[in-house]
């Protein structure tokens, strides 16, 4: 028995070893040899300069628009044909006569212009993965557009084509390869009717046909990817392989043939020597005549690459160039090579499969899947996949294996957790009955062992509340997390005139520190500080609230980021600013301390309602990392229960009014509507119901919150409840004035309240100390508070966004201990705890290589209105992927680019034709010390951004809800010229380890946006990198960003129809005549108005009735465009007719008729000594009293 047994083995093994060689061959061994029998084709001698050309034609990687079948069949035939066209490419790259140059003739995918980007980005990853440049030093990779691709004619997707340059580049390229000139011409788009489709591909066919009029030298071969037009039953060649020649089909998105006026007006106006093109999917050769010439043009149409594609067997051409010396007469050499026939290959080794036993076979599918190297796994640790949904088995059945358990069962998954000894290896767990894969489990963050420790990290705020138990309930003593830090200024500093009692211990008292504090520093259970190891700091600068209102100065943030610094501090947060520029005083300094290795994280500003240019300082500053904010997904907050006779729900409540009182009441508080005379609910209006001892509701309106708040007030109400009428929350602009607290409520609850109030009398049961959490409908979006850039002298700003909007954090204990809080304030401490956990990971980097790998590893936002990516004058390079940072392997530099601006950028150029370009290089460093990188670079527009209408009026009043218009608006397709575009010549590299190569791009700004609309756009530089022998695709990003036009040149005043400039009363009403306003000492004026774009510098001087100067009124450095929605909404300075000797001329000052006043603004980068670059506005002649 057991000799029989041992029989049965030995021919078990000798099946399989068998089986193995002809899978070997089969898979290995065939297509070796049939790609090596395949020579480069010569014209009888070998030439140092010739140039060897692989031609592939529609690949056409198999999807579920190939067949019908979605399920287990798509995925073999996916699988196999894959493989098969994956093995060839592969084979054809080792051959000993490598290709110089690959070009690929379209219908890279089958169903590529039906994917929406998601699905696409998907498939053209298959795509790269399957045709990898292996020998990009010395092989140089073309693609063409198929119809599969984009379509044809007047059926192109024009999203699919923006897509296809975006991703895979131009369409239309002119190459000059082996002494010819190669034209890969876009034939699709050609035979459109639109012009913003077929543009660029009838551009390049007339700019050719003027070069042949000057008598080009080369000799001028045709690449298309569809093949021209013939006449019926034209024969096509002995290599064709189906028995019919290439008809002549028509059908949606497909064309066998151009038109034949298409194909005479290319054969004329090109006159190329020979012709190649693809799509048939079958070798045919045929000869073209040109009318004009009566020259004979061969074409040769090349066969599919794929098995798969209705050929038995799958071809693609060699091709040799030599050098020509005659333009008309093409040297070249073409060979048809043609691909193992697949099926067949199958049928001879079916039989092995079916002869060896089920349980052998069984384990070939056994599959373990390791994470790539930099990748760590938690020892003993496993993710299952099990083949069917039934888990429970499954887990029992791997519970009974010795030294395995199952911690966690994963339903949704069809898998578990198991944790397994260190003998008990993943091809063990493998091979457990019902496990399909094993993966090791990788690291979490913090299972990288970065928490923060040995950073540290500082806070430059109002102080922090150190007694709570979440940041360490300790203050610098042994362990305490909390080891430096001053008082500044003390509890009761009012500003100029109050003296600084600064204590022995940083105590916040207005609550914002402790809240900053907790997003960087919390411990849990409820807040999880993004470094809670770090050791921290702070350095108090603000005092305690009177009225609403903190107090700091320059003096006393310059003093703390001073002390910062010499107390070692890696990280500075400052959640500080007011709306300015990079060049005053803080953030000078805030920038030197970057430059001495210090990271400086600042929160970008809550201006973004204002539009754009809204940026604070000192984030606006050089070096520091300029912080936006994005909109949580959960929303963890103060709730409060109310009880109606429809029943009782738990609502979340909004933070409190900026009066900073407390939504806390009795239990069982009596809840009302406010009832208005209309029916409605506003509260806009007075009325004479008596709320007293109740909280009222309202539904947000028109009128301001602080009218709502008194019009409740007035009537004995306690609190007010506003419903709010957009997606979230909203914190009510209360004042002093206003003593009763504010909060607001989701639109969804404000329906529940509405109608349970209606029917009968309502309670708030509770509001003390209760939290819930919801989620957010406008969670990873852009928060609509978040500031905008550029900073006045076109800084890109924010350089990144971190969530800011709905931020569960502590506070001190007498405040609560935990709120919920918006503002980019909160964003910028979860940047700067990213940046201590980046200094831990590579603490060798300098401060700015840190901002830099922080800045590419950024994830860019989609702009919901239509789907491109938000601006980077909104976003920066986007959401912060600290988990894509902490794996970074590669170095880019710059991290983002500023044009038209120029500290680090030059202007852009413009051609005769107005369009604007500008040239940029990309450093990219592969900083792996092993392994080589694939990196593809590509290109995305983003939206653009304008305050100014289709007319060119500066936009205060023609949008009622949005101050910007966008574009494009919405979802339509756009003409390209209305979008940045991108000139990648050398987009596709490989990188060896350690080395650094540039990129060359070329930016051409969006020319079909009028430049009098004032339109700032943006977009991404995306670099795409694939690691040798990995699986895992990673991306970086370079932002850009820059202002469409001469900012020189932009509008520096409000039209006049604004009724600026003008004159105010020492009661700022407006002065309607100024010639009959006598001024005198009883009588002041000032004068007032708007700043459209912010200006270096202004003056102000007054004029005598012959125009000359006579005193230097006024004169400012550096002023921000004046904000629509602040009060005021202009800039204003008090009017003085005093005559100032130094300011007067020689002769005496002529007061006859009166004076001017002359207002002097400087444009942007313009020099303050030459008068061109000033906008002046003169006024009319006003005079004295006569008693002044």
């Amino acid at each position: 028995m057991s000799h029989i047994l041992l029989t049965r083995r030995k021919l078990v093994l000798l099946l399989r070893v068998f089986w193995v060689v002809i899978l070997l061959y089969g898979e290995i061994g065939v297509f070796y040899k049939h790609i090596r029998q395949c020579k480069w084709p010569t014209k009888g001698h070998l030439d140092e300069e010739a140039v060897r050309v692989a031609i592939i034609a529609d690949p056409q990687i198999v999807d579920h628009y190939s067949y019908d079948q979605t399920g287990l069949l798509l995925k073999v035939v996916e699988f196999f044909t894959d493989i098969y066209m994956r093995k060839s490419y592969i084979i054809l790259q080792q051959q000993q006569q490598k290709p110089e140059t690959v070009v690929f003739l379209g219908d890279l995918m089958d169903g590529g212009r039906e994917w929406d980007d998601k699905a696409w980005l998907s498939e053209y990853q298959r795509f790269l993965l399957l045709f990898r440049n292996r020998n990009p030093s010395n092989t140089r990779v073309y693609y063409m557009a198929g119809n599969h691709d984009i379509g044809i004619g007047n059926t192109v997707v024009e999203s699919a084509l923006i897509r296809f340059h975006e991703y895979v580049g131009p369409t239309n390229q002119v190459l000059h390869i082996g002494g010819h000139e190669i034209v890969l011409l876009d034939t699709l788009t050609l035979e459109s009717d639109s012009a913003s489709v077929n543009s660029s591909s009838r551009s390049l066919v007339e700019l050719l046909r003027m070069n042949n009029e000057q008598e080009h030298s080369k000799p001028r071969i045709l690449f298309s990817h569809v093949p021209l037009w013939r006449p019926p039953d034209t024969p096509c060649g002995p290599l064709r392989q189906h028995p019919k020649p290439l008809l002549n089909r028509r059908g949606y998105q497909f064309r066998d043939q151009l038109f034949q006026n298409t194909t005479e007006y290319i054969l004329e106006a090109i006159q190329p020597v020979a012709i190649f093109s693809g799509d048939d999917h079958d070798t045919c050769t045929v000869t073209h005549t040109i009318d004009s010439s009566g020259r004979a043009v061969p074409e040769y149409t090349i066969g599919a690459f794929g098995w798969a594609s209705g050929v038995p067997i799958a071809s693609y051409g060699l091709l040799t160039l030599y050098p020509a010396s005659d333009a008309n007469e093409p040297e070249f050499a073409l060979q048809n090579c043609f691909l193992p026939y697949q099926l067949g290959i199958y049928k001879a080794y079916a039989w092995a499969f079916l002869t060896l036993d089920y349980f052998a076979f069984s384990k070939l599918h056994k599959r373990v899947m390791y994470n790539p190297p930099h990748i760590e796994a938690v020892s003993g640790s496993y993710i299952i996949e099990f083949e069917d949904d039934d888990i429970h088995r499954h887990s029992n059945n791997l519970n009974t294996m010795s030294s395995v358990s199952v911690h966690k069962k994963l339903k949704g998954f069809n898998g578990a957790i198991v944790a397994a000894a260190k003998h008990i290896t993943p091809e063990l767990i493998a091979d457990s009955p019902g496990v399909k894969r094993v993966w090791p489990n990788p690291q979490a963050m913090q299972e990288f062992g970065l928490d923060g420790t040995g950073i540290k990290v500082c806070i430059i705020d109002s102080g922090v509340d150190y007694n709570h138990p979440e940041l360490g309930a300790c203050w610098k003593t042994e362990g305490c997390p909390w080891q430096l830090g001053y008082d500044f200024l003390g509890d009761e500093y009012r500003g100029e005139g109050t003296p600084l009692k600064p204590s022995d211990f940083p105590m916040d008292c207005l609550g914002h520190g402790t809240h900053v504090s907790g997003i960087i520093a919390g411990r849990g259970p409820q807040v999880h500080g993004v470094a809670p190891g770090a050791t921290f700091g702070m350095y108090r600068v603000y005092s305690c609230p009177v009225n609403g209102s903190s107090y700091t100065d320059g003096s006393i943030l310059m003093q703390a980021a001073e002390a910062a610094y010499n107390d070692g501090c890696n990280v500075i947060n400052v959640s500080i600013g007011l709306i300015g520029w990079s060049e005053d005083a803080f953030g000078v300094y805030l920038s030197s301390l970057v430059e001495k290795g210090v990271n400086v994280v600042a929160a970008v500003g809550n201006d973004g309602a204002n539009g754009i240019q809204t940026a604070s300082a000192p984030a606006v500053s050089h070096n520091l990392i300029s912080v936006g904010s994005v909109d949580n997904w959960n929303d963890t907050g103060n709730a409060t229960t109310i009880s109606t006779p429809a029943g009782e729900r738990t609502v979340r409540i909004s933070e409190r009014g900026r009066n900073d009182v407390e939504f806390i009441f009795p239990p069982n508080t009596p809840v009302v509507l406010f009832e208005d005379d209309d029916g409605g609910y506003t509260g806009c209006n007075p009325t004479d119901a008596d709320f007293t001892g109740s909280v009222v509701v309202v539904n947000r309106s028109d009128c301001p919150s602080e009218t709502q708040g008194e019009n409740v007030q007035s009537q004995g109400g306690i609190g007010m409840i506003v419903i709010n009428n957009v997606p979230g929350f909203t914190v009510m602009g209360l004042t002093e004035n206003t003593t009763i607290p504010a909060v607001t409520v989701r639109s969804e609850d404000g329906e529940f309240i509405i109608n349970g109030l209606r029917q009968g009398d309502s309670t708030l049961v509770a509001n003390f100390n209760i939290t819930t959490t919801v989620g957010s409908p406008t969670a990873g979006l852009m928060s609509n508070f978040s500031s905008f850039g550029p900073s006045p002298e076109l800084d890109l700003v924010p350089l990144i966004s971190a969530p800011g909007a709905n931020m569960w954090s502590t506070v001190p204990l007498n405040q609560g201990s935990y709120r919920s809080s918006s503002g980019t304030s909160l964003s910028s401490p979860y940047i700067a705890g990213c940046v201590a956990l980046l200094r831990q990971r590579f603490p060798e980097m300098t401060s700015q290589q840190i901002s830099h790998i922080l800045v590419t590893s950024a994830t860019p936002l989609i702009d919901q209105k239509n789907s491109l990516k938000v601006n980077p004058y909104h976003s920066g390079s986007g959401l912060v992927n600290i988990y894509n940072a902490v794996r970074s392997r590669v170095f880019i530099d710059p991290p983002y680019i500023s044009i038209n601006q120029t500290r680090w950028s030059q202007p852009s150029n413009i051609d005769s034709q107005g369009v604007r370009t500008i040239s940029y290089s990309l450093n990219f460093t592969n900083t792996d010390v092993e392994k080589s990188v694939s990196v593809m670079l590509t290109h995305q527009p983003a939206t653009s951004y304008t305050m100014y209408d289709q007319q060119g009026n500066y936009a205060s009043s023609f949008l009622e809800n949005e101050i910007m218009r966008i574009w494009p608006p919405d979802n339509r397709s756009v003409d390209q010229s209305t979008v940045p575009q991108a000139y990648l010549p050398n987009a596709i590299q490989y990188v060896r380890p350690g080395q650094t190569v540039n990129f060359v791009v070329g930016i051409i700004l969006p020319f079909g946006l009028p430049e009098s609309e004032h339109w700032f756009y943006g977009g991404f530089l995306n670099f795409t990198t694939l690691f040798d022998n990995e699986t895992a695709i990673d991306y970086y990003v370079v932002p850009y960003g820059g202002y469409n036009g001469n900012y020189s040149a932009a509008d520096m005043l409000a039209p006049a129809s604004t009724g600026f400039p003008r004159f105010l009363d020492d009661e700022d009403n407006e002065i309607k005549d100024i010639t009959s306003y006598k001024l005198g000492s009883s009588k002041m004026a000032k004068l007032a108005f708007i700043l459209n774009t912010p200006t270096p510098y202004f003056y102000a001087t007054v004029l005598d009735s012959d125009d000359n100067r006579i005193n230097n009124n006024e004169e400012r450095e550096r002023v921000s465009r004046n904000l629509l929605f602040s009060t005021p909404n202009y800039t204003a300075f008090t009017v003085n007719v005093n005559v100032t000797n130094e300011e007067a001329n020689s002769t005496e000052p002529n007061l006859s008729e009166g004076y001017r006043l002359l207002l002097a603004i400087l444009r942007p980068f313009g020099n303050r000594e030459n008068d061109d670059d000033y906008v002046f506005w003169k006024s009319d002649l006003f005079t004295l009293d006569d008693n002044t």
